[in-house]
């Protein structure tokens, strides 16, 4: 070697390392994170979702207590819009911190807040510093929840992602029966401050010293500054922005304003508006190599078609359970315990569901089946609703419990076939897109659904109700939980007018899910590697085992 070689070959090695996205191979991520030190940073993410659980299922419990605590019931949409908002824009500000400083690290700075957020509602004083609490707790809790399932999906291959997800989903199941029930407990004794605090040593104690062991695969050698350099700031503040728009009409809508108000329309137009900015400014202007939104995974249609199955059945089961509370309470005569626990069954067969899809997507390898299958469930569940009558309160338990298997049935395998079908290098970003797609097209329906609802209340109840009824008992009878105290006439009008309602609610739920369901048809079958760092493979085999994404005997498949 020469001495001008040499000094070039030094003048090279001294230069900054480019600010890339590297893809590792399946050899170099295993030595990064081995399996004994991946486990014990998975046992930190389960003790943080138990944490979460509980909170997020005692909540239900909780809101009587710290509305009638702090007198807040005219104030309450500040909270929920507040939350509503947070919950919308924190993928990209999960995603961008994880670029930033890297996931480990993140995953402190969201657990900190979370506990800190505990810690504040816990000893408000008054309902402005409970909301504040309850800003930084939803940040920490959705940063936690984001963070964790990026965490686990870039430190396992695709296959193995089903069976740790099927922990994750046992651990929300235990909160689901556990939750309620300690805080119930809590709250008779007065002491509804204290579920605050019952679970921060479960941060403390448990989830920092196990992640402290956690090691993420590296996917960006840069420097800090040229990190920084590569945040797409303006893209990121178009987006939240646009974010802010769109997930305030179905918060606002028929509570705070109209929905035919020209604040609602306005938030409507304006956002759509800037996410057309937001399109052309990614596609067109921006020059930063780490985007708010790799625009990219949109050119693989399984991502389009996932996201709009998701939606499009999300919306159907949203706009189909929403009303059911009424119902039960008006038609049935179920009490406040009984409402409350109309939605048990959904949620439990839900978590249930989720575990089963999990172990047999980690045996065989493949996703389409669910998505074939399970939406039938949900069909069925939501069609049982014609069957309801004032006598059979079971049948709603029946509904809910079907409608949530097939819900929790077919959840992980939408998410993995959009993760299936790009690199390992572009997971985190998969992770992201769908969650943030899902969320915010998911309030535009949710908008459509409540000004559909509205429609048809208004029509029902119009039509119910003798001509010349004062528009105050109209608007009254609205929001009637319980008619035992209405004289019967009245009590009469209601029933039939709610049965009349959840049943063309229910129709709208199985014509939007039978829409998600056509959606899910047009999913590529793609192979669930076994290992990280696999190039994506199309499965090419032949007849019925090809159509749901089976390998023939010869392993055939097509690299993309």
């Amino acid at each position: 070697m020469t001495d001008l070689q040499e000094k070039n070959d030094i003048a090279l090695a001294s230069k900054e390392p480019e600010a890339i996205h590297t893809e590792e191979s399946a050899e170099s991520v295993a030595s990064q994170v081995p399996f004994s030190t991946f486990l014990v940073g998975f046992l930190g993410i389960c003790a943080a979702d138990l944490m979460l659980g509980f909170i997020m299922y005692s909540d239900g419990s909780l809101s009587v207590a710290y509305v009638s605590a702090f007198n807040a019931l005219s104030s309450y949409a500040i909270l929920s819009t507040s939350s509503g908002i947070i919950q919308a824009i924190m993928p990209p500000v999960v995603t961008t911190c994880g670029d930033i400083i890297g996931y480990k690290k993140s995953y402190f700075i969201f657990l900190t807040l979370f506990i800190l957020g505990c810690v504040l509602n816990g000893t408000a004083k008054d309902w402005n510093m409970f909301v504040g609490g309850s800003c930084v707790r939803t940040i920490g809790h959705q940063g936690l929840s984001l963070a964790g399932n990026i965490i686990i999906a870039t430190s396992l291959p695709l296959r193995k992602r089903g069976l740790w997800s099927s922990v994750v989903n046992l651990v929300y199941l235990i909160t689901v029966g556990v939750a309620p029930v300690i805080a119930g407990a809590l709250i008779k004794r007065g002491d509804w401050r204290i579920v605050y605090y019952i679970y921060i040593p479960i941060g403390v104690l448990v989830v920092a010293p196990l992640i402290l062991k956690l090691r993420v695969p590296q996917t960006t050698r840069a420097p800090w500054r040229e990190r920084i350099r590569q945040v797409d700031f303006i893209g990121f503040a178009i987006v939240i922005a646009a974010t802010v728009l769109i997930t305030l009409p179905p918060i606002w809508g028929g509570v705070k304003y109209p929905w035919k108000s020209a604040t609602i329309i306005c938030c409507l137009v304006f956002g759509f508006l800037l996410y057309v900015l937001f399109y052309f400014y990614i596609t067109k202007l921006s020059k930063v190599k780490n985007p708010v939104v790799e625009t990219r995974l949109f050119r693989k249609t399984n991502m389009v078609w996932a996201i709009a199955s998701q939606i499009l059945q999300s919306a159907g089961l949203f706009g189909w359970m929403m009303y059911l509370t009424f119902y039960g309470g008006v038609v049935m005569g179920l009490d406040d315990t009984q409402r409350g626990h109309l939605q048990l069954p959904y949620v439990a067969f839900q978590a249930l569901s989720g575990i089963l899809e999990g172990l047999l997507l980690t045996k065989y390898g493949v996703y389409r089946p669910f998505l074939i299958i399970a939406p039938l469930f949900t069909i069925a569940g939501i069609a049982i609703t014609y069957a309801y009558t004032e006598s059979s309160p079971y049948m709603i338990y029946l509904s809910m419990g079907l409608a949530g298997f097939g819900a929790g049935s077919q959840y992980l395998s939408l998410v993995l076939s959009t993760q299936a079908c790009h690199p390992s290098r572009d997971t985190a970003q998969a992770v992201m897109v769908f969650g943030f797609c899902v969320g915010i097209v998911g309030s535009l329906f949710s908008s459509i659904t409540g000004a559909t609802f509205n429609a048809v209340q208004t029509k029902y109840f119009t039509q119910y109700f003798p001509p010349g009824t004062p528009a105050e008992t109209f608007a009254a009878a609205k929001f009637v939980l319980d008619t035992k105290t209405l004289d019967p006439a009245m009590a009469s009008i209601l029933k039939a007018a709610w049965t009349d309602i959840i049943r063309v609610m229910a129709g709208y739920g199985i014509g939007l899910v039978a829409l998600g369901y056509i959606c899910s048809w047009f999913i590529v079958p793609y192979k669930l590697s076994d290992r990280l760092g696999d190039e994506p493979e199309r499965c090419t085999s032949k007849g019925i085992r090809g159509f749901l994404g089976f390998q023939s005997d010869d392993g055939k498949v097509s690299k993309q």
